[in-house]
């Protein structure tokens, strides 16, 4: 009895033992920083919306005033090809990837999801130097808009490489002459650059 004791004991240890390595290799700063605030200054950060546990993430581009308030929101969203409503989340073969941009902080509101604090700050300067590259962010957003690409069911392309929200956040940074950062651990489609595929249509 003792033994058996024992060894559901041991058997206990090894699973909390994993879960908190699994937790801080998810969770640490390095992976999953919090975002540093700027006040005085206007900024664009990379923020994202953790999914799965924090396997993966959701990520979008976020313009703050110099008060830290939430200005505008860019988010590379699943859309439905014919009534072009966008989607919380992508699950037909007919959906389409388009980039929305959101007043303030309303896709939370309209996505009843809570956006934690981690983030990385992508461009930080005067109203007049990050407006103009929000700016630039919008018109490289109607450029991915006008290639109707394909968006994989629920943001993942088993067999090929994957085009997802994660993918339009970096193709905007990199459109906008500004210098991504990686954010998160396993960040499906953050690697890949819309704008350079000319498998699409513009």
């Amino acid at each position: 009895m003792r033994i058996f004791i024992r060894s559901i004991l041991r058997d206990v240890i090894d699973i909390v033992l994993a879960l908190v390595i699994i937790f801080l290799i998810l969770f640490n700063p390095l992976v999953r920083p919090k975002e540093i605030d700027n006040y005085g200054y206007w900024t664009i950060s990379k923020r994202e919306n953790i999914l799965l546990r924090g396997i993966t993430s959701h990520t979008f581009l976020e313009l703050k005033n110099r008060q830290g308030e939430i200005i505008s929101q860019m988010h590379g969203l699943a859309t439905d090809a014919e009534s072009n409503v966008w989607l919380e989340v992508g699950n037909r073969s007919g959906d389409y990837l388009k980039v929305w941009e959101f007043d303030g902080s309303k896709y939370e509101q309209y996505s009843g999801r809570t956006i934690g604090n981690t983030g990385v700050t992508i461009a930080t300067g005067t109203q007049e130097t990050i407006i103009q590259h929000w700016m630039a962010i919008r018109e490289c957003s109607l450029r991915i808009n006008q290639k109707n690409i394909p968006y994989p069911r629920y943001g993942i392309n088993l067999f090929g490489e994957t085009y997802n929200s994660n993918s339009a956040v970096h193709s905007l940074i990199l459109c906008a002459g500004l210098e991504d950062k990686k954010l998160g651990l396993f960040t499906i489609g953050s690697e890949a650059n819309l704008l350079e595929e000319n498998q699409w249509e513009d």
